[in-house]
């Protein structure tokens, strides 16, 4: 009786020996592969992703294209997808050639979204980080927006076109209704359909200065500075004759403004600034020194005024120097090409 126990307790056991695996440790190293599904809009094909969970789904990771029918999944291609982690959206076409990944990467220390088309044959059709497609904003300052927009994705399917939409709070000044166009990338070739001219007033803005013909609105100030030419000594603005605003701006002959100071970008600062320039006979800058406006632009509006030229004085008795006063504005140009 006890062998035929025995013989029923084998015959239990060696089938589960066979078709039960062991368990790993939670410490152990081997790759766990886990999978995630995404559908077309009509829900005819997907897209299954397969990635490793235990590395915080950094690893790249790999999809399958399938079509569904009613007797199980028809294997239309495989990609391997550059991303590097499993992206915040993903959207796959109808017909099931194209899926398009839309995430979040580190770049420039900062997140930026992260754009990537595939073909179900496994071919990359377009990677780029979306501030690169768009018209560059000066520090992240958007001309209609308070903040930075927030993006949402779809695909239209007749063109067979990725829509990329912005959202977000406009300014007060912008009239209500006014919206931004989609950006719109060719899912076949990755080519950006929109027009840039239509982005450019949305996005593109940046810091500059311009002379202008305005009079200086003269503060009192402590902060005091002159810069002078090399080899030249400091100058007496107060001993030399004075010309009038309108009479520098006529004699005016090249005039190079700097690159806007990075600290004042930073802080957002603009302004008029005005400074008085002691010009020699010759039409050379020999001193120019601050008179009002916001001191963090005068250093480098200072520096660059030495490098001005203006017309010679031809007159008979012309002083050898005069100062003279000229307005710079540091603004926003929006829509302006940046340099």
């Amino acid at each position: 009786m006890r062998s035929i126990y025995r013989v029923l307790l084998v015959l239990l056991l060696v089938p589960t020996a066979f078709f039960v695996k062991a368990t790993p440790p939670l410490n152990s190293s081997d790759q766990v592969p886990s999978k995630l599904y995404f559908y077309s809009p009509d829900k005819t094909t997907g897209l299954r992703v397969s990635y490793n969970a235990r590395k915080d789904m950094e690893t790249p990771w790999r999809g399958r294209f399938f079509q569904k029918r009613w007797w199980g999944k028809r294997l239309l291609g495989e990609s391997d997808f550059s991303i590097r982690r499993l992206p915040a959206q993903l959207l796959v076409s109808n017909t099931g050639r194209y899926a398009a990944a839309i995430g979040m990467r580190n770049y420039e220390l900062r997140d930026e979204f992260e754009i990537a088309i595939y073909r179900n044959d496994g071919v990359m059709i377009k990677w780029n980080y979306l501030t690169n497609i768009l018209p560059r904003a000066e520090l992240g300052y958007y001309p209609k927006w308070t903040h930075a927009p927030y993006w949402t994705a779809s695909i239209n399917e007749g063109p067979q076109e990725l829509l990329l939409t912005p959202h977000g709070q406009l300014r007060p000044e912008i009239q209500p209704g006014t919206e931004c166009p989609p950006l719109r990338i060719d899912l076949a070739t990755g080519a950006v359909l929109t027009p840039h001219d239509e982005l450019v007033p949305w996005f593109q803005s940046r810091y500059a200065f311009m002379v202008v013909p305005e009079e200086p609105a003269i503060k009192p100030t402590s902060f005091k500075h002159q810069e002078c030419a090399t080899g030249s000594e400091t100058v007496d603005f107060e001993s030399l004759p004075t010309i009038s605003l309108q009479t520098v701006l006529d004699r005016r002959s090249l005039i190079n403004l700097p690159p806007y100071p990075p600290l004042a970008k930073v802080a957002r600062i603009v302004g008029l600034l005005s400074i008085e320039v002691a010009i020699t006979n010759s039409g050379k800058v020999r001193c120019a020194r601050y008179i009002s406006g916001p001191p963090q632009l005068a250093i480098s509006v200072l520096k660059s005024a030495l490098m001005w030229e203006f017309k010679p004085d031809q007159c008979p008795g012309a002083p050898p120097m005069v100062r003279g006063m000229i307005s710079v504005r540091g603004h926003f140009e929006i829509g302006e090409q940046s340099p």
